[in-house]
């Protein structure tokens, strides 16, 4: 991996190791930073009651061991840890004391003893921790992502901890390879990880672990985009969010503007397909097998209460002219011209707003043209509404084929700010 210049004389990759370990210390009480803080043990059978002087049970034995290696008698320290691994040659809280003790200089030893305990208990954050920080300091992006599928799943740290020395691997090929690789294995804390990176990596990085992922088969779940669909727009980054769509709608004839016009209740991050909103006097319901009306959209109101939109979907059009088109069917009398379909800057001015025609039970289309500018309308809304009056009525229509298309007529003037932009 390409890592940057060197923050205050440590590279990048060592920060990020030593800010790691400093975590776990804090967190977890498995790190060591000698100069600071000394060592501390994991909790296990060094733990419990007081032990009498002489006691040479293997608790006892490493409670001891810890108190010697607290005052830096290593050597003391390592004599115990031996004396109750003899006795419990699997005690994990003797393995861990004894890699503590060892002089840091002997790497091939401790470096032995890790991988055992490692080898022995998934539950040794102290290993694990430390086989990770190995693997990421010698940019082995497989062995890394098993120590924090390991640690995330059955030690006791704070994933937050494991998810920051992750981060600078989405900015590399093979480190998004082997990240996808680990997803698609749908690991437990997959959503809660991907949920994480959508607001703490660079994007560019998210989107391209998007791609990696669709291109060996993995494809994010509504749920799991949602996240970063919500950073992309908050932070109004329209070309990625507009690339980000692409990838996660993929093209379906008219779709390619609109995604699913033809009301079929297909999936996709909440903002970017139709959302049914809360209005009073009425409800938009989607078509659902279940609904009665599958594969359209179903617009009840009572026409007076409210002429706020009722169901709506994100588009990210670029400037140019376009033509909206629907097919509506009246499921009541005079509901002609009753609604409207809108399209509306986000945040901004109404483009146009189109009459919705029905006449009986035929389905009758209806269209409109209009213009995204070239500045201040990098996002809009594409919305139905009822049009109100002075008393109430009952009002049924079923709108269905809504397609959005490129068009060379010339587009109506602006109207004014809707609500619920």
């Amino acid at each position: 991996m390409t890592m940057g210049a060197p923050v205050s004389g440590l590279s990048p990759r060592r920060l990020v190791v030593a800010l790691f370990a400093a975590a776990i210390c804090l967190g977890v009480g498995v790190w060591t930073v000698p100069a600071q803080v000394g060592a501390a043990l994991s909790i296990g059978n060094a733990g419990g009651a007081a032990c009498a002087p002489g006691a040479t049970t293997t608790r006892c034995l490493v409670k001891r061991a810890n108190a010697l290696r607290k005052t830096t008698d290593y050597a003391g320290a390592i004599a115990l840890s031996r004396r109750a691994i003899a006795r419990e040659p699997l005690n994990l809280s003797a393995l861990e004391t004894l890699a503590r003790s060892v002089d840091p200089q002997k790497v091939k030893e401790r470096g032995r003893l890790i991988e055992s305990i490692a080898t022995l208990s998934k539950h040794s954050a102290y290993a694990h921790s430390d086989l990770l920080m190995r693997a990421y300091a010698s940019e082995r992006p497989a062995d890394l992502w098993y120590h924090a599928d390991v640690l995330l799943r059955w030690a006791q740290v704070t994933p937050e901890t494991v998810y920051e020395v992750l981060l600078p691997y989405l900015a590399d090929e093979r480190g998004r390879l082997a990240t996808a690789r680990k997803l698609a294995s749908d690991p437990p804390w997959r959503a809660d990880f991907l949920r994480y990176i959508a607001t703490k990596a660079e994007p560019r990085d998210v989107l391209s672990l998007v791609a990696t992922l669709q291109r060996n088969g993995l494809r994010l779940t509504p749920v799991e985009s949602e996240s970063l669909v919500s950073r992309l727009l908050e932070t109004e980054r329209y070309d990625d969010l507009r690339r980000l769509r692409g990838m996660l709608l993929p093209k379906r004839g008219a779709d390619a503007f609109l995604y699913d016009g033809g009301f079929e209740d297909l999936e996709g991050p909440v903002t970017l397909v139709w959302t049914p909103l809360s209005v009073s006097g009425g409800e938009a319901v989607r078509g659902t097998a279940g609904a009665g009306h599958p594969g359209a959209l179903l617009l009840r109101h009572d026409l007076f209460s409210s002429s706020d939109w009722m169901v709506r979907q994100l588009a990210l059009l670029t400037p140019g002219r376009y033509r909206l088109s629907l097919a509506a069917q009246g499921l009541t009398e005079q509901v002609s011209g009753r609604f409207v379909v809108e399209v509306a800057c986000r945040g901004g001015v109404s483009l146009v707003k189109i009459p919705i025609r029905a006449h009986g039970e035929a389905w009758v289309p209806s269209a409109g043209d209009f213009a995204i500018p070239p500045d201040g309308c990098p996002a809009q809304w594409i919305a139905f509404a009822p049009v109100t009056g002075d008393r109430v009525e009952a009002a049924e229509l079923l709108v269905d084929r809504v397609r959005i298309t490129q068009s060379s007529s010339p587009p109506p003037a602006m109207l004014p700010t809707s609500p619920g932009q």
